[in-house]
């Protein structure tokens, strides 16, 4: 199975957004292990493309206080 990573800056609604949505949902997940990363929070279009199965994580990176936080957990 292939790995798919998508590294975005939020996930919020806007039209690279929901592209990114249209994208997962039709790719075929038997076949890919899909990963949604968000700089920030997940947002609204996030937890539509967590309903499909398929991880989402928000880092958080609003402020530069929460910028070690994140390279944590994206490690």
């Amino acid at each position: 199975m292939k790995k798919i990573v998508y590294l975005i800056t939020g996930l919020n609604i806007g039209g690279a957004e929901k592209v990114l949505y249209r994208l997962v949902s039709g790719l075929d997940k038997g076949q890919f292990k899909i990963i949604v990363i968000s700089l920030t929070n997940i947002g609204p279009l996030g937890k539509g493309i967590e309903k499909l199965g398929i991880k989402v994580y928000g880092l958080n990176f609003k402020s530069p206080l929460n910028i070690f936080k994140g390279v944590l957990k994206l490690l």
